[in-house]
């Protein structure tokens, strides 16, 4: 059976397959946005922390306040997408063996279509 063959008789589950995996190459770049915008706000903390008048007592503790309430807030953040990450990653992964399945398993691993 050469590669068209097989492509025809798979046409709709290779659709199916193309949605699945456009689906999830946007999640990905979703998590992949929500990482840059935290190395962003990480990096307003480190440098508000590098500002604080370390001499001023009040002033570094407000600071600690404001900083304490975005890390915990940032590390909810980052494990929520951690764990969509793993998951979208994993959902790839199998739409990826899918599609392998269909193209190289099912056509004897073979190149046929040069004919």
């Amino acid at each position: 059976m050469n590669n068209k063959t097989v492509l025809t008789k798979h046409h709709n589950q290779l659709k199916e397959l193309s949605h699945e995996l456009d689906h999830n190459y946007g999640s990905l770049n979703l998590n992949r946005l929500t990482l840059e915008k935290m190395n962003i706000e990480l990096a307003y903390i480190a440098e508000g922390v590098e500002n604080t008048d370390h001499a001023d007592l009040t002033s570094m503790g407000l600071t600690f306040r404001d900083i304490s309430h975005k890390v915990q807030l940032l590390a909810d953040l980052l494990h929520y997408t951690i764990e969509d990450l793993n998951g979208n990653l994993q959902q790839t992964e199998m739409i990826k063996s899918d599609i392998f399945d269909i193209i190289i398993k099912q056509n004897g691993g073979t190149n046929d279509d040069k004919q």
